[in-house]
């Protein structure tokens, strides 16, 4: 079977894999995540009206807290199996595809496992009331399905089937819990309880899981379900712990200046950062669903060799970004204040400073492309950690510098000063060690 994998990337015109490969994934991507937003708000809608508001936030607040837990032991392992499984497809090492599909559940499965013993033991010695207590069992049966779930998606975007991979938790999932809240909206309003929600979202995600399972068994080549499982432990082991704090410091950085402002301003100020924040989020929609496309393609071509292929695609896929952003940009800045008010009400139109700072971040952003991920997947990912961890430093300084004078705003410029650091510090070293330029403005060929 390998014999039939001759040239390490398909020998078609740059156009037309740029289109139908990057550009076509990128678009089934940003629908997917469009109908997640919906879908999203109207899960939510159905909740806080059935809950009301102490026992929506009680379900709020134990989801969050799965969530946050389970986001970096995820997010690290989901990185490395796109890479890996990208390059062993290219190569046809399907013993090591095997072996690396078996280390990443049986590894993920046994700190969820611990997890769960430590939670269990805390909930008995703390004597938490038994209401509260089921409430975060239910929570805690999520995290193995959210850990394994995002290893069978990352399975099926290193084998470049990055929209089936989305599928179960951003449609299905949420379309199911829906459904459930329907029936229950129609027979029992009443009766919904926190702990009853969480066991609905439970279910909703074995469903969703159930599906994930089944499309990752029908995409995976047919020579790794026969191969003899071969493991590179000490490769695997090097690479993820990077993953893993590169996941952990990206949530504390988009958590620090909303946590910095409660503790050095007035609770509003963190208010009009948070609004702000949610409208500058979908400026970088488009730039996750290229990236989504982008990554097993740059492992590819890092495996192959192939640096004039990885400038390339880094090169369009950071002009097609930027292209995405502008539009939307330019709308912020100069009608942020309106908007802002429109949708959270007048008093939040005093966040357009806020939202135009975060405008520009996003701007700087997508000009500099897909620096950390070019990084990543030339096995650079220490340099990565090291440089995005520089980054929460800085913005954690110029917070406090800031915060106290400026407030929100100072929480802003501090975000776009720690985006505008690891951007050109990893720019300059993607071109010193890979050969490669991430820039929009970068020339498509590459110098020796």
């Amino acid at each position: 079977m390998a014999d039939n994998i001759q040239s390490p990337v398909p020998a078609i015109s740059l156009g037309s894999m740029l289109r139908s490969q990057i550009a076509r994934v990128a678009i089934g991507v940003m629908i997917m995540q469009g109908m997640a937003l919906l879908l999203g708000v109207l899960v939510n809608v159905q909740l806080a009206r059935m809950l009301q508001p102490y026992g929506f936030g009680r379900y709020a607040f134990a989801l969050t807290a799965v969530s946050l837990i389970t986001m970096p032991l995820q997010s690290g392992m989901a990185t490395l199996l796109v890479r890996e499984i990208a390059v062993y497809e290219l190569r046809g090492e399907w013993g090591l595809m095997h072996g690396l599909l078996r280390t990443a559940n049986a590894g993920v499965l046994a700190v969820t496992i611990i997890g769960a013993l430590v939670l269990v033991v805390v909930l008995a010695v703390g004597g938490v009331p038994h209401d509260e207590s089921r409430l975060w069992l239910w929570a805690l049966a999520l995290v193995p399905l959210y850990a394994l779930g995002a290893l069978r998606a990352a399975a099926l975007r290193g084998l470049r089937h990055v929209v089936l991979g989305l599928l179960p938790e951003q449609t299905i999932r949420p379309l199911v819990l829906a459904a459930l809240l329907a029936v229950f909206w129609w027979f029992a309003r009443d009766a919904l309880t926190p702990e009853r929600a969480m066991a609905l979202h439970v279910g909703a995600m074995v469903v969703a899981f159930t599906i994930g399972v089944a499309l990752l068994f029908k995409h995976l080549p047919d020579p790794v379900r026969d191969a003899v499982p071969q493991y590179a432990l000490r490769l695997w082991s090097a690479a993820v712990l990077p993953f893993t704090m590169l996941a952990g410091i990206q949530v504390l950085n988009s958590s620090l200046d909303i946590l910095m402002l409660g503790l050095l301003k007035p609770a509003s100020e963190a208010g009009l950062f948070r609004a702000a924040q949610q409208f500058a989020v979908m400026l970088g929609f488009s730039q996750i669903a290229i990236n989504q496309a982008l990554l097993p393609q740059l492992a590819r071509c890092f495996a192959a060799g192939d640096i004039a292929r990885a400038q390339k695609l880094c090169t369009w896929s950071a002009r097609a970004m930027l292209a995405a952003v502008l539009p939307f940009a330019v709308v912020f800045l100069v009608a942020g204040q309106k908007i802002l008010a429109l949708f959270y009400g007048a008093a939040y139109g005093a966040a357009w400073p806020v939202l135009s700072v975060l405008t520009l971040s996003a701007i700087v952003n997508a000009a500099c492309g897909p620096v950390g991920n070019l990084m990543n997947m030339a096995g650079n990912e220490r340099r990565t950690v090291r440089a995005v961890g520089e980054s929460l430093c800085l913005n954690a300084l110029i917070n406090w510098l800031l915060i106290p004078h400026y407030g929100a705003t100072g929480a802003a410029i501090a975000t776009m000063a720690g985006i505008m650091y690891w951007n050109v510090r990893l720019a300059l070293q993607s071109r010193q060690l890979t050969g490669v330029r991430g820039s929009a403005f970068a020339s498509t060929r590459t110098k020796p």
